[in-house]
């Protein structure tokens, strides 16, 4: 295109394999097949594609059919985000801000245009203490031009003259502003001006007035604690476990936090509706973006398959936000079994709360599946985007149904445990080592099914039979059906057991829930 620069974005991965080229921007992974001798040929014109030559100059060094080719990866990059256009014409002006010219220059074709989308625009920063004159300055290293704020935290050891201060000294333009405001100001702002806000309960008190003001949507949610902050926009992001943060990670907060508003409104690594940022205030990784993925109350929500808690539990809670917080081993008497307990941090009436489940089974999955489904089995919530909640609820019915159809049942018989297998014998070796009592496995029968209780002393788990066989994934209805069932159930015994022991204020589940 005349008078356009052509550029290969700088946040992408070029990796070389025989006869292919890899190219990776965030999450999206393109594969090129290509000739050994085309692949060179392509490299060098990524190199030379740095912005400061034409698609035309650039193409204009090469001969027919190579030409054609190169044309053609020209045009998929394109297509794919991975290159664009930058207009020449379209530059800042303000000799003082030849940095920022420089750094959107890198990501973003029209650099006037997306420098004007933030310096145009009113923003209201709501926070308080050093993270509030450390944003105030970041913004006002960008360029910003009009800037109000409202301080939460008036005896802090900042004061409202410092953050002006510290605007005034910092900022790169000469018409720059910074007043200091109230919170009713919210309610006259235009639907063009920016929220930026770190306070929860400033947050709770902007509820009402974003109820009735729907069109001011630009509003940007900070969290932090000691180790990580979060940064969404236009979206609820839930807070992250309360902590005092330290003056040096507030200052560093406050830096990201500036940077991040400024690439967002400039259209730099845009978040999407339901994702947010996350940065370790340790500095030892940079800034990830994450899907938002909530408790919410399992009766209103539908079938959705983006994420799947049980598979992928581990990789799920690195990011801050998941609901699961930590997972860890708890020691116990018999070292073959493995109890984990998961931190769940879910919405209560008026704040968060954070509940402490505990699961077992034989290995760390296991033990860790089985507190999910407790903690499914026990609450109303569950996670907004996995796949397993019309199984979840379906389990959750066939239970209620299940203990209103054990009410009519009677004892059939006992069930011999040299009749099982060796994993349920060894299960009940381990009971009855740990409570010094024998431990009883019984038929129930009724009108409406057969259950299966295993019991020792006052202590005992009940399971439709019928249940067990049609919804567990991982035990056949066939011949291996009850030793499988027997086994789950002694495992939840022993874990009640525990529990009785060392956590006896804790609700123990009398039911098991199989998947």
């Amino acid at each position: 295109m005349k008078n356009q620069f052509y550029k290969i974005r700088p946040d992408i991965f070029v990796q070389r394999v025989p006869g292919k080229l890899r190219i990776r921007r965030k999450s999206e992974n393109f594969i090129v097949s290509l000739d050994d001798y085309f692949i060179d040929i392509i490299l060098e014109f990524f190199e030379a594609a740095d912005g400061t030559l034409s698609l035309e100059d650039l193409l204009s060094s090469y001969e027919e059919p190579v030409k054609s080719g190169v044309y053609k990866i020209s045009q998929f990059l394109i297509n794919k985000n991975l290159a664009f256009y930058q207009n020449d014409n379209n530059r800042i002006l303000e000799p003082s801000l030849s940095q920022v010219e420089t750094y959107l220059s890198q990501h973003v074709s029209d650099t006037l245009s997306a420098y004007q989308a933030f310096s145009q625009k009113n923003i209201v920063v709501i926070a308080s203490d050093i993270f509030l004159f450390s944003i105030v300055r970041t913004l006002a290293e960008y360029g910003a031009r009009q800037v109000a704020f409202i301080n939460t935290n008036l005896t802090s050891s900042v004061s409202n003259e410092q953050i002006i201060r510290g605007f005034n000294t910092s900022s790169k333009i000469a018409d720059a502003q910074i007043v200091e405001t109230r919170l009713e100001y919210i309610a006259s702002l235009s639907p063009d001006d920016i929220i930026v806000t770190s306070d929860k309960h400033i947050l709770r008190q902007l509820e009402g007035v974003l109820h009735t003001r729907t069109d001011l949507t630009q509003l940007f949610v900070v969290d932090m604690n000691e180790q990580y902050l979060t940064v969404s926009h236009d979206a609820y992001v839930p807070p992250l476990s309360p902590s005092p943060t330290s003056r040096t990670r507030q200052l560093v907060a406050g830096a990201v936090t500036g940077s991040v508003v400024f690439d967002r409104l400039c259209g730099v690594n845009v978040l999407g509706a339901e994702e947010y940022l996350h940065y370790q205030l340790n500095a030892r990784g940079g800034t990830e973006v994450a899907p938002l993925s909530r408790l919410v109350d399992s009766s209103r929500l539908s079938a959705s398959s983006d994420i799947n808690v049980f598979r992928d539990l581990e990789s799920l809670m690195l990011p801050p936000l998941f609901p699961v917080k930590a997972a860890h081993r708890v020691a116990h008497p018999v070292d073959h079994l493995n109890i984990q307990r998961l931190h769940i941090q879910f919405p209560g009436d008026d704040e968060t709360v954070c509940g402490h489940h505990f699961g077992i089974g034989m290995d760390q999955q296991e033990a860790r599946q089985d507190a999910l489904l407790q903690f499914a089995q026990s609450s109303q919530y569950w996670f907004e985007r996995d796949g397993h909640l019309m199984e979840i609820q379906a389990l959750k019915a066939s239970m209620t149904d299940a203990m209103v159809a054990f009410s009519h049942s009677h004892k059939q018989d006992s069930i011999a445990f040299h009749t099982l297998n060796r994993e349920c014998e060894f299960l009940r070796f381990c009971l009855q080592q740990v409570c010094n009592r024998p431990v009883t496995l019984d038929k129930y029968t009724g009108p409406q099914g057969d259950f299966i209780v295993a019991a020792v002393g006052t202590e005992q788990v009940i399971a439709a039979s019928e249940m067990a066989a049609q919804t567990s994934h991982d035990v056949a209805p066939d011949e291996d059906t009850l030793p499988g069932t027997v086994k789950r159930l002694l495992l939840r015994l022993y874990l009640n057991c525990w529990l009785a022991q060392q956590h006896p204020h804790i609700v123990r589940q009398p039911w098991y829930c199989l998947r």
